[in-house]
């Protein structure tokens, strides 16, 4: 059963506010000003295929891990933040994390043609549809 990709962007805005919430509830009070780590993902559909892109500012290639896994796509990501030894930081605008994702994918989906690319901290995955069935007359021979 497929679910509607808004409602899985709804769910997933909700989490996420929720687990504000509660990292402030539990004290930690740079989770009020916190903003998202991440976009909500965003998807779309056409004749050739799907696309999805997500927001990953400050990751290079090597940060980003993406797999296919019996119709499952499988996102993890990961920023870490260090300075040089004896450096006192004042202010800071980015924050670390580890994000790790999987979304089912519809079985119109061509897994082995997935592409990904990540540019200007915008992940972006095409996925092909496979090729409609299409009937083809088959001609029978005389034994």
């Amino acid at each position: 059963m497929l679910v509607p990709w808004v409602d899985i962007d709804r769910a997933f805005n909700q989490a996420e506010a929720l687990h504000r919430q509660v990292n402030a509830l539990l004290g930690m009070e740079s989770a009020l000003r916190a903003t998202p780590l991440t976009s909500t993902p965003r998807w779309s559909e056409n004749d050739e295929g799907y696309t999805l892109s997500v927001d990953l500012p400050g990751l290079v290639q090597e940060d980003v891990e993406l797999a296919v896994h019996h119709r499952h796509l499988s996102l993890k990501a990961k920023r870490s933040l260090s300075w040089p030894d004896g450096t006192q930081v004042r202010h800071r605008e980015r924050r670390a994390f580890q994000l790790d994702r999987t979304w089912t994918l519809p079985q119109t989906a061509d897994v082995e043609q997935t592409e990904a690319a990540l540019t200007d901290g915008v992940l972006t995955i095409r996925i092909p549809k496979t090729p409609k069935a299409t009937p083809r007359r088959i001609e029978v021979q005389h034994g």
